[in-house]
């Protein structure tokens, strides 16, 4: 069908090669406030839902990346979109802040983790095999660029914020399941 070239056309990396769209690629507003630059390597990367609609074109992703910068920016008060990458139902992943600055995803873990937040909500619903081929390729590529402890933890937010609601996205946590640096131990505060 006409619908399935046009999906295909529109989503050049699929999955299986590593795309990010730089945020000019998605039109982001310039941060309000001075990037704080984030100490890499970290060891922990921290995968969370968006809380949107999914997306499965390269022009419906970018258009839920800028609503949700403006959400995070006009009605949140951050500073910039609170993500570090985005990733799409396309196989596309996002650049928000990158590799290189702190992020807002998780109070108390935002200087010492990267997060990936998935383009959906995924309380029922499972991310797209596209969306966790291309977390594969961009895990290796955080390892190689030295942005990744080799030895990295991958945590689903909840388990390091079981209060935190907005945090659930039971089927994507599952989606990671069995992966080998998957991390299925919450983490406790008294622990040093």
């Amino acid at each position: 069908t006409k619908q399935t070239i046009r999906k295909t056309d529109d989503n050049v990396g699929g999955g299986k090669i590593l795309r990010i769209v730089p945020r000019d690629g998605w039109l982001a507003q310039p941060p309000s406030a001075d990037p704080v630059p984030l100490a890499t390597p970290v060891h922990r990367v921290i995968v969370l839902s968006t809380l949107t609609e999914d997306c499965e074109t390269q022009a419906m992703c970018v258009y839920r990346v800028r609503m949700t910068q403006t959400l995070n920016i006009e009605s949140q008060n951050h500073d910039d979109i609170i993500y570090n990458f985005l990733i799409g139902g396309d196989g596309n992943v996002y650049e928000g802040r990158g590799w290189d600055v702190v992020g807002a995803h998780l109070r108390g873990f935002n200087s010492d983790s990267i997060s990936f937040a998935y383009i959906g909500t995924f309380k029922k619903q499972k991310p797209s095999e596209k969306q966790m081929d291309v977390t594969k390729l961009l895990l290796e590529e955080g390892v190689q660029l030295g942005k990744l402890s080799p030895d990295y933890k991958i945590y689903g937010a909840y388990m390091l914020d079981p209060t935190s609601t907005d945090a659930r996205a039971d089927e994507l946590y599952n989606s990671f399941k069995g992966w080998p640096h998957w991390s299925e131990y919450l983490f406790s505060a008294n622990a040093k």
